[in-house]
């Protein structure tokens, strides 16, 4: 399942990667002013999309309710579908041959798998590991984005932003052996577009995060150097 707004700079390498290893595709449109539901819904994996109406600025933007609406939709209409993976359009899977072998997994509890976050570096055939907790700053984050589809599962909604992408009340953790990689950060220009978003529109009196800091274009201390595919 994949929210998205104004992502048609990413479609082209988001569909490249999804199509090795997805059967369906969920989207959440949320609010997009260019075309891109007009490209995503053409998409032959495209299941379904979910439309927020259409506004210019970012501000309004809940990411947890965005990804509550379509989890409850898969939850209830493909419930022949044993997997959910959560991915925003600007993030792809590598290596992808790896996710065949996650759908595999069985485990008597109920659990998630974790995938560790990695930007782009700018000529997107490479990534920059993204620094981490202060014990390990070079350890990458890991993110929850994959578990199994149950119908009784829920997310929460209370957080509209960073929010936990994963459904309440499960302990367990795999780590996938797989990176995400955020195509969002792999340039100045977008790294200053994901700053402003931040910072001016979606909480500008930091009412959720203290400091944007980390993510600002310009502070090199988040960035590792460089590494290639």
């Amino acid at each position: 399942m994949t929210p998205v707004r104004n992502g048609v700079q990413y479609l082209d390498k988001y569909f490249e990667n999804v199509e090795k290893f997805a059967d369906a595709l969920v989207f959440l449109d949320d609010g997009s002013t260019d075309n891109t539901y007009d490209i995503i819904k053409e998409h032959p994996l495209t299941k379904h999309i979910i439309r927020n109406p259409k506004r210019d600025p970012t501000k309004g933007w809940n990411a947890s309710k965005n990804i509550f609406k379509m989890h409850e939709y898969i939850k209830s209409n493909m419930k022949d579908y044993d997997w959910i993976l959560s991915i925003p359009i600007d993030e792809t899977v590598h290596p992808t041959h790896r996710m065949k072998d996650l759908m595999e997994i069985d485990y008597k509890d109920d659990f998630f798998i974790g995938f560790h976050l990695y930007a782009s570096s700018s000529d997107e055939h490479g990534y920059l590991p993204i620094k981490g907790n202060i014990k390990n700053p070079t350890h990458p984050r890991q993110h929850f984005r994959m578990w199994k589809n149950k119908s009784h599962y829920t997310i929460s909604t209370h957080i509209p932003i960073h929010s936990t992408e994963v459904p309440d009340g499960i302990d367990v953790c795999f780590s996938s052996g797989c990176m995400l990689i955020h195509h969002g950060s792999s340039t100045y220009e977008r790294r200053l577009e994901r700053y402003n978003k931040y910072t001016l529109e979606i909480d500008p009196d930091g009412k959720y995060q203290s400091s944007y800091d980390n993510i600002h274009p310009d502070n090199e201390k988040y960035y590792l150097p460089s590494i290639k595919f």
